[in-house]
């Protein structure tokens, strides 16, 4: 058998780091998300004809039409 060990946490400096990416990381999921909600609440509000105009400017800008 081997002895106890002691486990010690993070520095001061890994922690921060390690906060840092948690929170990026929290942001790279977030940021889709919520631009997926924005998108949906979007086309439920916006009159059909108008919906129908932004689509066809999208899709023009980016050649597709």
């Amino acid at each position: 058998m081997t002895p106890a060990e002691v486990v010690v946490g993070p520095t001061p400096r890994e922690f921060w780091i390690g906060l840092g990416r948690a929170f990026a990381g929290a942001l790279i999921f977030a940021v889709p998300v919520l631009m997926t909600m924005e998108a949906w609440a979007l086309g439920f509000h916006l009159h059909p004809l108008r919906l129908a105009l932004l689509l066809e400017h999208v899709l023009r800008s980016m050649n597709r039409l």
